[in-house]
């Protein structure tokens, strides 16, 4: 496959992913892994975690490694389709929930995420707990499934986090 026919085809698929994509995406419309690594290779595309890439030329943001960690978690699935189907999802929760409301001065140097099955990681920073949620308890904020400002908080009250940190309005 030409570059720049591969090149067009992620395109469509990162206009509504943060311009990021996966390699699991990339195979559901016909793009190579080598292909992939021909891209990553000539600095058309960056490689954020394994299986996760972005288009060389869209800027970073504070969220991409959140965003990045989320699409790895179910690499298939286009965002889009995970966000209509939140009830099967990992939502995001605890601190990096509050991150994301704003409504508490942490660093987002740890992912937390609810899933309502099993999941394991090895990664330190990544942490998901498994418990079941209301669709009505989930929120999208920054194109991401989020605990409501309500679950959140209570969320933080639970793990005894230091609330110092934390404003709540309701």
């Amino acid at each position: 496959m030409k570059a720049l026919e591969a090149i067009k085809i992620l395109a469509e698929i990162t206009a509504y992913q943060w311009g990021m994509f996966t390699s699991a995406q990339a195979e559901r419309v016909g793009v190579p892994r080598y292909t992939l690594t021909r891209l990553e290779h000539h600095g058309q595309i960056e490689r954020l975690l394994h299986g996760v890439y972005k288009i060389a030329a869209v800027p970073s943001d504070e969220y991409e490694e959140l965003r990045a960690i989320w699409l790895k978690f179910l690499p298939a699935l286009y965002a889009y389709e995970r966000i209509e189907q939140l009830a099967t999802d990992f939502i995001v929760a605890g601190q990096t929930a509050a991150i994301l409301h704003e409504m508490a001065d942490y660093r987002m140097d740890r992912f937390e995420f609810i899933h309502d099955g099993r999941k394991q990681t090895r990664q330190l920073q990544i942490k998901v707990r498994r418990r079941s949620f209301s669709p009505s308890d989930v929120i999208v904020i920054a194109g991401l499934p989020v605990t409501s400002r309500t679950v959140t908080y209570h969320d933080l009250l639970n793990a005894h986090e230091d609330m110092s940190s934390v404003f709540y309005e309701a």
